[in-house]
């Protein structure tokens, strides 16, 4: 499952944060809860649609990760305004 034993499990998401963190505690039982890439956008291609989250939805998501005690790092990528 993309983990090794006694080797720091950390998560990739942008939402769903809880049930991410159960999965986690399934696998990895006495891992700490950490955010490795916490997307507050999501991937844009070539002549495809731009991609934006509200910022509000991503405050929200980020105060449940407080509020649970997790470790977090944002994912950031370059946002263009037109």
């Amino acid at each position: 499952q993309g983990s090794l034993p006694d080797i720091t499990t950390t998560l990739n998401f942008g939402s769903k944060g809880e049930n991410a963190f159960q999965q986690l505690k399934k696998m990895m039982p006495n891992s700490p809860k950490m955010v490795a890439e916490f997307w507050i956008g999501w991937f844009d291609y070539w002549t495809g649609e731009h991609h934006t989250r509200d910022a509000s939805d991503a405050a929200r998501v980020f105060k449940e990760l407080m509020e649970k005690k997790s470790s977090v790092n944002f994912y950031m990528s370059k946002t263009y305004l037109k």
